[in-house]
């Protein structure tokens, strides 16, 4: 499902014989073209059940019914965050990496009191970060903050800095989901 999506939200799972979609972001989740051929898929069904915190009823496809409607509705994942405080103006790298894929972002200057220059590092981090849900942005305190708004995994895998200062680095900051 992620192959023909532009952002990897999808998730299933399997137990027995249930399988359960997730849109993480929240958004819809169409089924299309639900068909069982074949010798003895007479008896394959399809059960579409709302999530526990959404109203509705449940919803049966059965072998090769055309149904005019079906819904369920899902709930909106609660966004990740994480800070990077940096102590000074510097030339600095990092790599990012959302649990699945690493973002590199290569040296670039940042004066962290001029609006003008957090603005072009927040650009070119958000470049680097191209292909992921994860958006950057930064105060003029130095402080970076990435965000991801479908719960996705933040982590810091390197950070250089030519000056050899340091940086924080928060924990990620993800609230329970509903």
């Amino acid at each position: 499902m992620n192959d023909v999506h532009g952002e990897n939200v999808y998730e299933y799972s399997v137990s027995g014989n249930e399988i359960t979609f997730v849109n993480r972001s929240g958004g819809e989740l169409e089924i299309g073209n639900f068909i069982t051929s074949g010798t003895g898929n007479s008896n394959t069904i399809a059960t579409l059940t709302p999530g526990a915190l959404t109203s509705g009823d449940a919803t049966v496809l059965r072998y090769h019914e055309i149904l005019t409607t079906a819904a369920a509705e899902g709930t909106a994942a609660d966004a990740t965050r994480a800070v990077l405080s940096l102590q000074s103006d510097d030339l600095v790298s990092m790599s990012i990496t959302d649990g699945t894929n690493s973002y590199s972002v290569p040296s670039t200057s940042i004066d962290i009191s001029s609006s003008t220059s957090v603005g072009s590092f927040v650009d070119a981090v958000n470049d680097a970060l191209f292909g992921s849900t994860i958006v950057a942005t930064m105060d003029t305190d130095g402080n970076l903050t990435l965000a991801d708004a479908t719960g996705g995994a933040i982590s810091l895998e390197s950070f250089s800095a030519a000056s050899g200062n340091s940086a924080s680095w928060s924990r990620p900051l993800v609230k329970a989901m509903r």
